[in-house]
């Protein structure tokens, strides 16, 4: 305590703090060991002499000298600018006072003064490189699904070249089988397979055969007969199918045809006779090619009644064809023996006449018995088309 001037000044010192060897006077800061601090300032007090020590006195200030000097307890506000604080209270003035202490290393303010200007370049150098590693992220994004877009492309082209390969193969299966099975049939087993259940339907048969042909088949080399064969049925086959029939089966040297049994046809027995005039006009044609090459002509008889039959695919798991069972059929058959007898190449039935408008020369011929009837049935000859015809 000290009297001077009339004020009574107090000065009140902190608690001291135990020092640690290499303790810093301040926390964060990189400075000098608390005892070096303490010579440090004391020697300077001693350079500066008394006159230091008379201004510390008249303004109120603790002695530096470090016998009698009670230090304040150092803190980071004061540390930072090089000041000790200490509690100076007096009746006049009781604000605390600052006396100079030693000061932290210069430095570190320059430091902080330059790191405070340097922050705004380290943010945009920061911003800049989470920038660059977007981007590059970006990029390996872009060029991954670079890759899976190429690669789906190269699937889908492998894709449309089995596909194209398969419908290929298809196609000539189907070609193939059209050998042994109309192309009606074909049609519609491939877009249902249950297309023909089996059904009662009202049907026109036609059979054809060839007369004498099995003593030409002994005159001719078998390839000769065959290609024979093949060359009329093929001839036939055409002018069935432009009258909307479809050849069921060849048997032999015969065949026959069926219309209205791959779907409802109301005008199938006139299609029926129409088919079968024809078939006379393709055998004339064909006849002719026959003489150019020096062989024997062809003749035929053709029969066709209708009636109610049974229409599906008809035999085993293996082997199987689309066809009808039923009298109707039998009859036809016998029809056509019948124009053997009666020396023609076409009859038709009663049953087809009345289903036939007044568009086709008809001659009746004999009522004639034939095989699992009891009564003799009634036929007609059929010369031609009374007026010009065309075809639906």
């Amino acid at each position: 305590m000290h009297h001077e001037g009339g004020a009574r000044r107090r000065v009140r010192a902190w608690p001291a703090e135990p020092q640690r060897e290499g303790a810093d006077v301040r926390r964060g800061c990189a400075h000098a060991p608390l005892p070096a601090l303490r010579s440090r300032g004391a020697a300077s007090a001693a350079r500066r002499g008394p006159e230091l020590q008379g201004n510390r006195k008249r303004l109120g200030h603790a002695s530096l000298s470090p016998a009698g000097a009670t230090r304040s307890r150092p803190s980071c506000l004061g540390a930072r600018h090089g000041v000790l604080r200490t509690r100076v209270h007096s009746a006049e003035d009781p604000r605390p006072r600052r006396r100079a202490g030693p000061r932290c290393a210069a430095g570190s303010h320059r430091r902080g003064i330059a790191g405070e200007r340097d922050r705004p370049a380290r943010h945009a150098a920061g911003v800049m490189e989470l920038a660059w590693v977007l981007a590059a992220l970006g990029a390996i994004a872009l060029s991954g699904l670079a890759v899976l877009v190429l690669r789906g492309r190269r699937q889908n082209n492998q894709l449309e070249k089995l596909l194209l390969a398969s419908d290929n193969k298809l196609e000539q299966l189907q070609r193939q089988f059209e050998r042994f099975v109309p192309a009606d049939v074909v049609e519609r087993l491939t877009n249902s397979a249950d297309a023909f259940a089996p059904e009662r339907r009202q049907v026109t048969m036609l059979f054809a055969d060839l007369r004498g042909f099995t003593a030409l088949c002994d005159r001719f080399d078998p390839a000769v007969t065959v290609s024979i064969l093949n060359d009329y049925f093929r001839h036939m086959t055409a002018a069935i199918t432009r009258h909307h029939g479809h050849v069921t089966e060849f048997v032999g040297d015969g065949l026959l045809a069926l219309f209205g049994a791959l779907e409802p046809n109301p005008w199938q027995a006139r299609d029926a006779v129409l088919a079968a005039l024809d078939m006379r006009r393709e055998l004339a044609r064909y006849n002719a090619t026959l003489r150019g090459k020096g062989m024997p002509e062809l003749r035929f008889g053709i029969g066709i009644h209708g009636g109610e039959v049974v229409a599906g695919v008809i035999g085993t798991a293996g082997l199987s064809k689309f066809s009808v069972t039923g009298d109707p059929i039998n009859v036809a058959s016998r029809v056509e023996g019948l124009t053997s007898k009666h020396e023609v190449d076409l009859l038709i039935t009663e049953d087809i006449r009345l289903a036939l408008d007044d568009e086709f020369h008809l001659r009746p011929m004999p009522p004639a018995m034939v095989k699992g009837k009891v009564e003799p049935i009634l036929t007609y000859y059929v010369e031609g088309p009374s007026q010009p015809l065309t075809a639906r």
